[in-house]
């Protein structure tokens, strides 16, 4: 997929050459989500389903999320490994949600137009007021003394 969405299927399909499914060739994907503060959940070995040439596997992503990190890794018939990309997560493994914020950035086609921001009024007025009021009764019972 070009782009992940919150809480929608997230679906990866593999086909094999004819030589790799004829010979025993497995699939394994490896995700990492990573949310709109920052932070990135550690990384998931999923194994895929399938046989012969056509493997599949799908994860749902994280609400928030900003991108998942993925790499494929086919495990041949003699033992040896190769991932895909080759860098892994690091250059190239990677698929943007459609409503993203990284930092000062954000993107994504699928963003609100406008930030909506809450009805209720925010808390600051009563606490200075407590923090005023809570002074002057320190400064009254000092004068006391």
């Amino acid at each position: 997929p070009e782009v992940s969405t919150d809480g929608v299927d997230f679906t990866i399909n593999v086909t094999l050459s004819s030589e790799a499914a004829e010979n025993g060739t497995t699939v394994e994907w490896t995700v990492q989500q990573c949310i709109n503060s920052g932070v990135c959940n550690p990384p998931e070995k999923i194994a895929m389903n399938g046989s012969d040439a056509n493997w599949t596997s799908t994860i749902t992503p994280v609400e928030t999320h900003s991108y998942v990190n993925y790499d494929i890794v086919l495990t041949y018939a003699d033992g040896e490994d190769e991932k895909f990309p080759e860098s892994g997560f690091s250059n190239g493994g990677k698929v943007w949600s459609d409503c993203w914020v990284s930092g000062e950035d954000n993107g994504g086609n699928n963003c609100p137009a406008v930030a909506v921001l809450p009805d209720d009024p925010l808390p600051a007025p009563a606490l200075v007021t407590t923090i005023i009021v809570g002074l002057s009764a320190a400064l009254i019972a000092k004068r006391d003394d």
